[in-house]
C-alpha cells in the first residue's frame, strides 16, 4: 500500500509572497556556480520564523569573488556580525543566525520562484 501524504496542497508552490520577512540560517554550503562562470559561491538556505510563513524555505547564492563582497558584507551585518577591519570571514559563523530578508520574485528558465534580495537587521 501507498503512503498517505497529508499537507495544505493550496500553499504548495515555488514562490511566497515578495516582501520583509523573519528568517534563520539553516544550511551555508561552497559550491561553483554554473556555467559560464564557475566561480565559487555560498548557498544559503534560510528558513522564514513568522506566520504566516513558519517553515517555509528560500535561498540565496552570494558569490565570494572581490567585486560581490559588499553582499557578504550585508548578509553578515544583518546578522549581527562586525566586519569592520576584518581581512577573512569563516562562513560557520551565519549557521543558525536570524535576520530580516527581502523577498522578491524571479524567473529562472521559465520558472518563476522567490529570491532573497537583501539582508536587514530584526
Amino acid at each position: 500500500m501507498s503512503p498517505i501524504i497529508n499537507g495544505n496542497f493550496d500553499e504548495a508552490g515555488n514562490t511566497i509572497e515578495p516582501g520583509k520577512y523573519a528568517a534563520r540560517i539553516d544550511k551555508v554550503e561552497t559550491k561553483i556556480s554554473k556555467q559560464p562562470d564557475h566561480k565559487e559561491m555560498l548557498a544559503v538556505t534560510f528558513t522564514l520564523t513568522a506566520e504566516p510563513n513558519i517553515g517555509r524555505k528560500v535561498w540565496a547564492n552570494i558569490m565570494t569573488q572581490a567585486a560581490s563582497l559588499w553582499k557578504l558584507k550585508q548578509l553578515a551585518e544583518a546578522c549581527g556580525i562586525d566586519m569592520a577591519g576584518r581581512q577573512d570571514f569563516d562562513s560557520d559563523e551565519l549557521q543558525g543566525q536570524e535576520l530580516g530578508i527581502t523577498v522578491v520574485d524571479e524567473t529562472y528558465e521559465g520558472v518563476k520562484r522567490s529570491k532573497v534580495q537583501s539582508f536587514f537587521q530584526l
